[in-house]
């Protein structure tokens, strides 16, 4: 991807939001870059635990907010019908890069927890696909 490319990516995911239930700077910085945009109301939630469906989400977008986007394809799991509207096309685009796979029986199981395992192979799989 040329520096252009690059450039216009990073320009689409920049978003101004603030939180009024953290102060992290670091949640705020990824606002910025558009990788997390919270729960609704101002909210991130931050002791809620994370869903496999949101999790795909962010790591869709920190791909795309590094100048590295993710090939747009369908997921392919059989409980497709479960993934929220806003997640399908990132379930699918971590899951045609071999970041996030199947929880057992091609289920993807969206709303279940995204566990320390999960994130550290995901992101070790994400440094594999864009590093």
């Amino acid at each position: 991807m040329g520096h252009d490319a690059k450039a216009s990516v990073a320009r689409c995911c920049i978003m101004s939001l603030s939180f009024s239930d953290t102060a992290d700077a670091d949640v705020h910085k990824m606002a910025t870059l558009g990788v997390v945009n919270g729960i609704g109301d101002n909210r991130f939630a931050p002791n809620d635990e994370l869903t496999r469906e949101q999790a795909a989400t962010m790591i869709s977008r920190l791909a795309a907010s590094i100048g590295n986007p993710l090939t747009q394809t369908a997921a392919a799991f059989d409980d497709n019908a479960q993934i929220s509207s806003w997640a399908i096309e990132q379930v699918g685009q971590v899951q045609a890069a071999g970041i996030m796979n199947s929880v057992g029986n091609n289920a993807f199981a969206p709303k279940g927890n995204y566990t320390r395992e999960q994130s550290i192979v995901t992101m070790l799989r994400l440094h594999n696909v864009v590093g």
